[in-house]
């Protein structure tokens, strides 16, 4: 009690949210102001909640303050869009909940480590909490998503091609074993691609771009997929389901 200080005329609950909107004028257009509030709120709460939690008493300075307006300043542009899932980890539960789905078996025809795929299950589910976000918050323009799976989509289709040319594929694709090794390099690529969403996206934004590969991967019928023969193969599974 004794480390508490009352501010005589503080802004009283209520009026703290249009008085902090206000303040937060010259940090984003008034279309923006509510999402850089709920930013600005959510970090002050876990940094209030870790200051409660433990032992250690650390002050909340006016430079962890304009340090983190800085960093929302530049993300809450029209060339730019907030990163906010680059550390988010799925619990064990999502990781088993995934093992059926289209874009994990399309990595299990690739004889991959268990590891590796819990990576791409890690990307999945970042860039999907990442968009589903930038959806309801708004920061989305008309067609947005779509315009930018469809450069994703481009990337890939040009990668393929110049790739079944190389040396080691150019007419072997027919054995199993080169396919195995084509679709591994073509996942080789989408792991250390990075293709923003916007010219001037914040630093780690690199998720959305691979979990957007596999989101795209987990369609009915895969816009992109990594094994060459998969569709064939997906093709073959159908028809035995019918049968």
């Amino acid at each position: 009690m004794q480390a508490i200080v009352v501010l005589d005329q503080s802004p009283t609950m209520p009026d703290l949210e249009a008085d902090s909107k206000k303040a937060l004028g010259y940090i984003a257009s008034a279309d923006k102001k509510h999402q850089v509030y709920l930013h600005l709120l959510g970090w002050w709460y876990s940094r209030v909640a870790d200051q409660l939690a433990q032992q250690q008493h650390v002050p909340l300075t006016k430079i962890d303050l304009e340090n983190l307006l800085d960093e929302i300043r530049g993300q809450f542009h029209q060339h730019s869009l907030p990163v906010e899932f680059a550390r988010a980890e799925p619990d064990e539960v999502y990781y088993q909940s995934q093992e059926g789905r289209l874009f994990v078996r399309q990595l299990d025809q690739l004889q991959l480590r268990t590891q590796h795929i819990r990576y791409a299950v890690q990307d999945f589910y970042r860039a999907f909490s990442q968009r589903t976000k930038w959806s309801v918050d708004g920061l989305l323009f008309v067609g947005e998503l779509s315009a930018y799976e469809a450069d994703l989509k481009a990337h890939w289709a040009r990668y393929v091609d110049r790739l079944s040319y190389e040396g080691e594929f150019a007419g072997n694709l027919e054995e199993e074993a080169a396919c195995i090794r084509f679709g591994r390099r073509v996942l080789d690529w989408v792991e250390t691609a990075s293709f923003p969403i916007r010219s001037a996206m914040p630093p780690k934004d690199e998720y959305i771009t691979r979990g957007t590969y596999h989101i795209l991967a987990n369609e009915e019928l895969p816009a992109v997929y990594w094994h060459p023969k998969f569709l064939d193969k997906l093709a073959e599974l159908s028809a035995q389901a019918m049968a």
